[in-house]
């Protein structure tokens, strides 16, 4: 190296830093203990001329820096590393790009957003520039065709010869980071192979504890258009994996690409849910029962990896671990009883509600608000006073359908309907505040006992609940016109109207049962105005109030309740707890609670038994299905809640739900269900126009009639 690059090198090292991670050369300005840290620019170029004097006797040039520091012409010197070289296409041959991309040394400096800022700026990505380029390799594929196969020799190359120093390199970072974007562009039959290089390469990163693993997330968070291909990338390779012959879940392949999936899932945590999932895995490769196992005894399980699962498959395990805990609280409190010579009855081993249906709610209250945490972790068992029916699911369902359709009543007055047909806790609120903690209680109880609810409430809820950030976007769930009153603020000022003129304060006013109310939403907030300058300061101070601060203290009781059991950890010798929040996400917790809207009422036919002289071709089950289909959207969902207790399908709707058709001969009675096991006790009557009246009876007048 002659003395002008030299010179160059060094100044800048001081100007701009190396390409280290780690840099351990005080007179490089990535190095922490950076010599020159306080000193002008012109000083620095100073510190380079005595350095480079000093070079033979003492030199200090740092041993990270990047090839375009040591050669000030490395940029220029192949196509790669400038968007400008794709943007004419009648300029590329195919010569051109197989000298450019043969050249591996480039890679890392592939397609740079600024040049002249590398490496100050480890990143240097353009989302933009990158997408423009994968459609220009999609447009001219034939033209690009002599590529993929230098891309996969590299991968080979590159992963082998990684050394201690380039380990912890920013541009073999950047490498890895370009590496998947081309993989995601060229999917041929040798990507299995060649992807499976590079992600052991990455995982073998992650455990060595390099930065590499942040260096991908902040890259993604940068480019989420690079994103979304890549992630398309690796649900192609999972999908295919899945489906081969002999594909072993556990193998370290396949935890490689899920352990990946998941780095991609840190960049956007807050994505939506099914992003992540891959239906083909989980349905292929997957079993609720040993991914439960495997997590009880501490081993490798999925459920430790959850965001690739489906709902289906997480809600399954979550069951049967409840299951699980209840027997083991049933014979833990058996022979504890057993020990000291007392009686076991049923009494003892279930968690048994018994409540008058005259006075539901205060009974309900009554029972629940002082019982101990753990009595709750008992299989639930409804009793009605004066009824007859044992419980074995049906009675709880209606149990629970009875108080929502209580407390969620007007009369009530502690939540509020929203124009989307959700419930949101009332504010002002003078009632009882226990009464928030009793239904947190209630749904917890209702998820630990697989029973779907027939309300809804909206994401803000379970983000609350999953103690999740907010967002304003959150609210509107509750109150859409409001959110988008805010963002048209927004456009006002962006476009340089000035807010001002409306003169809003802040502050927000609210109906306090029949008296307007103004509330302050900061110190001074009713003499504050709203300005350009303090519009994102108003809409913060004011989402703060409606999504925190109105109904913080119902939340918090209703939440306390709630985590009396969804938040009880039952410590099992042996054996690691399953906690709902760490593996289902706080939006699958809606379809948990509420079911799922049922769209495809066809699956109900689809999947139907028959029994007791019943068949797809009895005259009674034509008719029936006949009756069904004129049936408006209402009256189909009042059948199903007659059948099955709930009006809304079980996680994943109606493609995994039997309905049972059960034949009885005596006609002059009215249909019956069975809600605990979903049959539908229906008479083998003479005509169609006697069941299609007798069915209608029965389906309008649910209530403790006919449900068994």
């Amino acid at each position: 190296m002659n003395a002008d690059d030299l010179f160059r090198a060094y100044c800048s090292q001081v100007l701009m830093g190396c390409d280290a991670v780690k840099c351990d050369n005080p007179f490089c300005k990535s190095c922490k203990d950076f010599q020159f840290s306080d000193i002008s620019r012109t000083d620095i170029t100073e510190k380079a001329l005595k350095m480079l004097r000093e070079h033979t006797r003492s030199p200090k040039l740092c041993d990270h820096l990047s090839p375009n520091q040591l050669d000030k012409n490395f940029f220029t010197q192949n196509i790669m590393t400038s968007i400008e070289n794709f943007r004419n296409i009648e300029s590329l041959t195919e010569t051109k790009l197989e000298k450019s991309f043969s050249n591996s040394k480039y890679f890392p400096f592939f397609l740079l957003k600024d040049k002249s800022k590398y490496p100050s700026d480890k990143f240097n990505f353009d989302d933009e520039t990158l997408i423009y380029f994968y459609n220009i390799v999609n447009d001219n594929q034939e033209l690009f065709s002599v590529c993929p196969e230098y891309v996969f020799t590299y991968i080979v190359t590159f992963t082998n010869h990684i050394s201690d120093v380039t380990l912890h390199n920013y541009s073999t970072f950047r490498a890895i980071y370009v590496l998947l974007f081309l993989l995601s562009i060229w999917k041929t039959n040798d990507i299995p192979n060649v992807f499976k290089i590079i992600l052991d390469t990455i995982i073998n990163f992650k455990h060595q504890k390099t930065e590499l693993h942040q260096y991908l997330i902040d890259s993604y968070k940068l480019t989420p258009k690079v994103f979304e291909k890549v992630l398309d990338f690796v649900h192609d390779n999972l999908t295919f994996f899945s489906i081969s012959e002999g594909s072993d879940a556990y193998s370290d392949d396949c935890k490689n690409m899920i352990e990946f999936m998941g780095l991609l899932h840190q960049a956007y945590p807050f994505a939506p849910t099914d992003l992540f999932i891959s239906q083909v895995f989980t349905e292929c490769l997957m079993n609720s029962h040993d991914m439960l196992v495997r997590f009880l005894k501490g081993q490798f399980s999925y459920l430790n990896l959850p965001y690739i699962l489906t709902l289906r498959a997480k809600s399954k395990a979550l069951s049967q671990y409840y299951l699980f805990v209840q027997d083991h609280i049933a014979n833990a409190e058996s022979s504890e009883r057993q020990r000291r010579g007392e009686n076991v009855t049923r009494q003892n081993m279930y968690f048994y509600v018994t409540v008058n249906r005259d006075n539901l709610i205060e009974d309900t209250i009554k029972k629940i608000y002082n019982v101990q945490s753990k009595s709750f972790l008992k299989t639930l068992r409804v009793v009605f006073e004066g009824e007859q029916g044992v419980d074995v699911g049906g009675v709880s369902r209606e149990f629970f359908y009875l108080v929502c359709n209580d407390i969620f009543s007007p009369k009530y007055g502690m939540f509020s309907e929203t124009p989307n047909g959700k419930f949101w806790f009332t504010s002002p609120f003078i009632g009882r505040l226990i009464d928030f903690s009793v239904m947190g209680t209630v749904v917890g109880l209702a998820i630990y006992n697989s029973v779907i609810l027939p309300i809804r409430f909206p994401l803000i809820l379970y983000k609350k609940l999953w103690n999740k950030p907010l967002l304003l976007e959150d609210y509107a769930g509750i109150d859409p016109e409001l959110v988008e009153s805010f963002h048209n603020l927004r456009k006002m000022r962006d476009n340089g109207q000035d807010i001002s003129l409306a003169e809003m304060t802040f502050s927000i006013t609210r109906d306090n049962y029949g008296a307007s109310e103004e509330i302050p939403l900061v110190k001074g907030g009713l003499d504050k105005i709203v300005t350009n300058e303090n519009l994102e300061e108003y809409i913060q101070a004011y989402s703060q109030y409606l999504m925190v601060d109105s109904i913080e203290e119902q939340f918090k009781k209703f939440q306390t309740g709630f985590d009396k059991i969804m938040n009880l950890n039952v410590i099992i010798s042996g054996l690691q707890p399953l906690n709902i929040f760490k593996i289902i996400a706080y939006d699958e917790g809606d379809i948990l609670v509420s079911g799922e809207e049922i769209i495809h009422w066809e699956y109900l036919k689809e999947n139907a038994k028959y029994t007791d002289g019943y068949n797809k071709d009895s005259q009674a089950v034509i008719w029936f299905w006949e009756i069904f289909d004129e049936m408006t959207a209402e009256q189909k969902q009042q059948f199903f809640r007659f059948s099955t207790g709930s009006d809304r399908a079980p996680v994943c709707g109606l493609n995994n739900f039997n309905l049972t058709i059960q034949k009885t001969n005596d006609i002059s009675k009215l249909p019956v269900a069975h809600t605990c096991f979903n049959i539908f006790s229906l008479p083998d009557y003479k005509t169609k126009e006697e069941m299609k009246h007798k069915i209608l009876i029965s389906i309008v007048n649910t209530e403790g009639f006919g449900l068994i």
